[in-house]
């Protein structure tokens, strides 16, 4: 699936025809390390209130997701049968997860890197489902799989296929005591200037992706944008297209959530793959 890659830049950005603008989430908060194939759990909920941010949710004080977002819908109801969308995920070859059931009205799949590290790269696949009393439930297929030099992932954007069992072990459940946080509250300084100065165990990470139809790119975190994102979003409203996009970012740019680097944005449609391989 991978050959020559080429290095992208702000020129070679591609945006889908009314685009508007959409949160993005970053790794930013590290906890321990796993080892290849396992879970990065980050020490409290900081983490986690990046990764909603991906699908539009906050989490209340109650421990279950709500909401956030009003430009996620869910899709209106038809006579017509639709086809339940899922994102197969497979790793070196062999199936990882598959994201999405008939209750769930957004899944997202990620992939994050950064200078600091210690991690390579890191996989987060999560969602938002209707439970039958018309709450809306956060699920969880992979939190923080960490990622090896080497690893391939291979994401397919089909039509109904059986879900993987979810695991949604790794969301503690907050005491009634807890301070609800706000997830999407800038960084404070005296924060930012210490997540910025950790030490770089990372700066050798490089990504190569390949979009179907489309030559493969090499993408790096570097000292200007430390951190590297793919990102691949299905919500109701857009039943039969997934919202892919590759970007770069400063930790400052996601701290006060104005953009960054841009390098690929498209909506796609069933049958999609998208390629990428941890190449340093």
């Amino acid at each position: 699936m991978f050959g020559p890659c080429r290095r992208v830049g702000p020129e070679h950005r591609i945006t889908a025809p009314g685009e508007v603008a959409w949160s993005r989430s970053v790794h930013i908060h590290k906890g321990r390390a796993g080892r290849n194939g396992s879970r990065v759990v980050p020490h409290g909920h900081q983490l986690l209130g990046l990764v909603l941010q991906s699908t539009g949710l906050t989490r209340p004080s109650s421990g279950r997701a709500k909401a956030g977002s009003a430009s996620l819908v869910p899709p209106l109801k038809s006579n017509v049968r639709r086809r339940m969308p899922s994102l197969r995920v497979l790793k070196n070859g062999d199936v990882l997860c598959v994201a999405g059931s008939a209750d769930a009205w957004t899944f997202t799949a990620a992939v994050y890197a950064d200078i600091w590290g210690p991690e390579r790269s890191t996989l987060t696949v999560t969602g938002s489902g209707r439970s039958d009393g018309g709450t809306r439930d956060f699920l969880v297929w992979q939190l923080g799989y960490e990622l090896k030099t080497g690893d391939r992932l291979e994401f397919s954007f089909v039509a109904d296929e059986a879900s993987s069992p979810r695991d949604n072990s790794l969301i503690d459940e907050p005491s009634e005591d807890e301070a609800t946080q706000d997830f999407f509250a800038p960084i404070p300084e005296d924060e930012l200037q210490a997540l910025e100065g950790r030490t770089i165990e990372n700066a050798a990470c490089q990504w190569q992706v390949k979009f179907e139809g489309r030559e493969a790119v090499c993408v790096a975190p570097d000292s200007q944008r430390q951190h590297c994102s793919l990102h691949m979003t299905w919500v109701g409203h857009r039943i039969d297209q997934l919202r892919v996009s590759l970007s770069k970012s400063s930790l400052r740019e996601i701290s006060s959530r104005s953009g960054g680097e841009e390098l690929f944005l498209e909506y796609v449609p069933f049958n999609y793959r998208v390629g990428l391989e941890i190449k340093a």
